[in-house]
């Protein structure tokens, strides 16, 4: 195996890259400059030097060498709401929605979904600690944001949260899910049952 063989071979690796995409790939790091090839040898090896888990919400975020604390700069930000947890699946989900500007509260990543097929139970995944978290925590949480793919494994992981939380339920935590409907610029005609049925149920006043 040649060099650009074993770099197309370790690109395939990566989610939805396939042995197509990875031999583009692989050529056109061949066709840039010495410095892009090291830049990008230089990130990959700085990885997991330069990126931590924050201890309480477990989402992944730059390491601060100057920094003792375990927490990340969100859990830290004295501005953002402690008693509003958005709780995601992935750690990448919680950087598309800081893109939104819109949610001033903490985050839990749960690092997956369940999923009974698969046997991945509520132990395999941070839903423990998220229950822990609630629990424990000095600031009473206000509301629950389950913020998952509108697929069955987040439905079922949903309905797993909220059945092992009915008793902080019953004495007053807030339990949402995010808004589901017709996407812009979208017609009626080509929604499917599902989509539409969230549309009407998430529809709000003009």
């Amino acid at each position: 195996m040649n060099s650009i063989q074993r770099l197309s071979s370790l690109l395939r690796q990566l989610p939805g890259v396939g042995p197509k995409a990875a031999d583009r790939m692989a050529w056109w790091v061949l066709k840039q400059p010495q410095t892009i090839a090291s830049e990008l040898s230089g990130a990959l090896n700085q990885l997991h030097g330069g990126v931590s888990v924050c201890n309480q919400c477990r989402r992944y975020s730059d390491h601060h060498r100057s920094s003792q604390s375990t927490l990340c700069e969100i859990c830290q930000n004295p501005q953002r709401d402690q008693s509003i947890i958005c709780v995601v699946g992935e750690s990448n989900d919680t950087a598309i929605i800081e893109t939104t500007h819109n949610f001033s509260g903490v985050y839990h990543v749960l690092g997956g979904y369940l999923d009974p097929l698969e046997g991945v139970t509520a132990s395999d995944i941070a839903i423990p600690e998220l229950i822990e978290r609630i629990r424990t925590q000095t600031l009473r949480t206000k509301e629950l944001i389950l913020a998952f793919n509108a697929d069955v494994r987040g439905e079922t992981t949903a309905l797993y949260i909220r059945n092992a939380l009915s008793k902080e339920r019953s004495e007053g935590l807030k339990l949402t899910a995010l808004a589901r409907g017709l996407p812009s610029s979208a017609l009626i005609e080509y929604a499917d049952e599902l989509t539409l049925s969230d549309a009407l149920k998430g529809r709000r006043e003009l």
